[in-house]
């Protein structure tokens, strides 16, 4: 049985008039092991109906199908963008998403081109996203301490591989618990990398476009749109306090009466920090939750 996960880019205006590299990068596509006719996609999907929905993200919409062979395929996102994107900015998120490969990176499985929107096939993981766990009362207890050191080791050792790959590092930028899927052991693989921006021979970036989830992103990334490693790297320290808390690193107004995981931090340290004990630390979210 195979899962997908369908990643779709509204391109509107056929590849913005069609250009020469457009035609081109269709044609090797279509020639391609990779690819994937877009009405198959849409007949497993059911033409991307409701009742196959599985949420809704930041860039898109996320389906289940099952292909005629009878093969599952996970979900499909459906970008939400404008269509002055050209054939050229697809063509570059498929190669850098496919030269990646990685024990904790969701896969890359093929993609298609040839309807009135261009789609990305990736893996799909049983057991979805990480918050699905982390911030349910009942589901919580399924992670134990062993099984979200796991976790942590997991997405650490997927974003070193986004950051230090030799080919194409990777900033992902919107490192946060629903962006950790889960396969049926319950091991984390990052997803969305492909939506971020990739980085050569800078060590630095500066985006017009702040692109990430508040109470994740680094101040420096907040203020000035400064956009480096670090920047992940502070995400990636708000989600280990999730993953520890099992509470959101930021509250919203509906949520004020709550504590957040960095407040909750702050609270713990002051009150074990006269003690020897590190299981009074852990102890503390055991009796909490």
């Amino acid at each position: 049985m195979v899962m997908v996960l369908l990643l779709g880019i509204l391109m509107g205006a056929r590849y913005n008039g069609g250009s020469g590299d457009a035609e081109k990068f269709v044609k090797t596509l279509s020639d391609s092991s990779l690819n994937f006719k877009y009405s198959m996609l849409e007949k497993a999907t059911g033409s991307f109906n409701e009742a196959n929905k599985l949420g809704q993200g930041g860039f898109g919409t996320v389906y289940k199908g099952v292909l005629a062979d009878g093969r599952e395929i996970a979900a499909v996102k459906r970008l939400f963008f404008n269509n002055k994107h050209r054939a050229s900015d697809f063509y570059n998120e498929v190669k850098i998403i496919s030269s990646l490969n990685h024990k904790n990176l969701v896969r890359l499985l093929g993609c298609s081109c040839s309807g009135p929107e261009s789609l990305l096939v990736y893996e799909f993981l049983v057991n979805k996203s990480l918050d699905r766990f982390i911030f349910d009362s009942r589901k919580n207890k399924e992670l134990n301490w062993e099984k979200r050191f796991e976790i942590f080791i997991g997405t650490a050792e997927g974003l070193m591989y986004l950051h230090e790959n030799p080919n194409t590092r990777i900033i992902h930028r919107d490192i946060k618990a629903s962006d950790i899927l889960l396969d049926s052991r319950l091991r984390a693989k990052i997803a969305d990398f492909g939506l971020v921006r990739s980085f050569q021979e800078d060590r630095s970036h500066i985006s017009t476009a702040i692109a990430a989830t508040l109470g994740y992103m680094a101040p420096e990334y907040l203020v000035h749109g400064q956009l480096t490693e670090k920047s992940d790297v502070y995400s990636f320290g708000v989600l280990l306090l999730e993953i520890v808390t099992g509470r959101h690193g930021s509250i919203s107004r509906k949520e004020q009466s709550r504590t957040s995981s960095i407040q909750t931090l702050c609270c713990i340290t002051t009150k074990t920090s006269t003690s020897t004990s590190k299981a009074s630390f852990y102890e503390y979210f055991i009796q909490d939750s």
